[in-house]
């Protein structure tokens, strides 16, 4: 096995962080809590970026773990940033109106 698994692992972690700070989001945005509500928006894509960072840092142990974390990690930022470009589309449609 090249490499070590907790190393290997890293952006999986990251991902899977990143991921379920996502799906909260949903969940918190109508608690009215503030903290809950900011961290649920800024964790996300901290997370994921610090999952690119494990994974290019660690590319010399690259394992389907590896692999895998750096895929979430590129969807899960991709996602966001679709989701932030739809919130920006919108406030500027309803600007216009």
């Amino acid at each position: 096995m090249k490499g070590n698994v907790k190393t290997t692992a890293l952006p999986l972690v990251f991902g899977l962080v990143g991921a379920a700070a996502f799906l909260s989001y949903f969940f918190v945005k109508d608690s009215g809590s503030n903290l809950a509500f900011g961290l649920s928006l800024l964790l996300p894509p901290a997370a994921c970026t610090g999952g690119l960072i494990a994974a290019f840092a660690t590319r010399q142990h690259k394992t389907v773990l590896w692999r895998s974390g750096l895929a979430l990690c590129v969807v899960m930022l991709g996602l966001y940033a679709l989701l932030i470009a739809l919130l920006i589309v919108a406030v500027a449609a309803i600007a216009e109106l």
